[in-house]
C-alpha cells in the first residue's frame, strides 16, 4: 500500500503510430541556443506603452484619470499597480473633476 493519500493511476498507451491518437506518439525534440523574444506585455519590458504613469510618479504627485467606464476600474488599476510595484503604494480618491490618484509610498 502506498503512503500516498490519493489513488495514483499511471497509463501507458501503446499507439502503433496510426490513428486518431498519431500524433501523441511523436517525438518533440529540445533545441538549444534559440533566442526568447521580448515580451509583449506593457511597460519598459513590453511593447505596449503604459497607460497610467506609475513609473514616472514621485510621492505626493497625482493624475486625474481619463473618463472611465465604470470608477472601479481606477480603484482596480491603483490596486494592480500597488501589487506589482515594489515598495510604491497608489490610492485613488473621487474628487470634484473625477476619480484621481496620488502616490503615497
Amino acid at each position: 500500500m502506498s503512503d500516498h493519500p490519493f489513488p495514483i493511476h499511471q497509463h501507458i498507451s501503446q499507439n502503433s503510430g496510426t490513428g486518431p491518437n498519431a500524433q501523441a506518439s511523436a517525438v518533440i525534440s529540445i533545441e538549444k541556443g534559440i533566442p526568447m523574444p521580448p515580451a509583449k506585455g506593457r511597460g519598459v519590458a513590453g511593447g505596449r506603452p503604459e497607460i497610467y504613469p506609475w513609473n514616472k510618479m514621485k510621492i505626493g504627485d497625482s493624475f486625474l484619470f481619463p473618463a472611465l467606464r465604470d470608477h472601479r476600474s481606477a480603484y482596480s488599476a491603483a490596486y494592480q499597480a500597488t501589487k506589482n510595484s515594489q515598495g510604491k503604494k497608489f490610492q485613488v480618491r473621487k474628487t470634484s473633476d473625477g476619480y484621481r490618484c496620488w502616490r503615497v509610498a
